[in-house]
């Protein structure tokens, strides 16, 4: 006889402190669609008030490195910080000033995708940048380049408290 465990959800689903559920997935390219210097979206909120985020820019990958992720942004994500009035070409310069101008456009283009939110309960209230990108060798993401919801939340819990203390 062979026992299966089921480690996560069979659907992703987030289902709200309002009971409300949520398909975090067309949230997230919305997101990514108004943000182009966005690589990933990770919407949190499972059995929370609200809707938080975590984005990562598009940076650089080394490829002699096992493909991990850079602390320089791509020329996409340096066209868009200069389209907003910034000058960041690595994401410590966004996060160390922390850069009011990147910051400012990020929060724009959140705001531009709440706008287009087809509930309440699907908005996005509070986020937050990662300063590394995810990537499958940090263990964010699985061998077909799809997010473990559940090690991402694990390997980031403290930042999520923040988020909702």
């Amino acid at each position: 006889m062979t026992i299966f465990y089921i480690t996560g959800r069979i659907k992703e689903l987030i289902i709200t402190a309002g009971g409300e559920n949520v398909a975090p997935i067309p949230v997230e390219e919305k997101i990514k669609e108004c943000l182009p210097c966005i690589s990933n979206c990770i919407l949190i909120g499972d059995k929370q008030k609200y809707l938080s985020c975590f984005l990562s820019f598009k940076v650089v990958v080394d490829r002699d490195n096992n493909d991990m992720p850079t602390n320089a942004l791509t020329p996409e994500a340096v066209e868009w910080c200069r389209s907003v009035g910034s000058n960041a070409t690595k994401v410590t310069d966004i996060l160390n000033g922390p850069d009011a101008a990147a910051l400012n456009g990020i929060q724009a283009g959140i705001d531009k995708a709440n706008k287009a939110s087809i509930s309440r309960a699907s908005v996005v209230q509070k986020w937050t940048v990662l300063p590394l990108d995810i990537s499958l060798p940090t263990g964010e993401l699985g061998p077909t380049l799809k997010l473990k919801r559940f090690a991402f939340n694990k390997k980031y819990d403290h930042a999520i408290e923040r988020l909702y203390a």
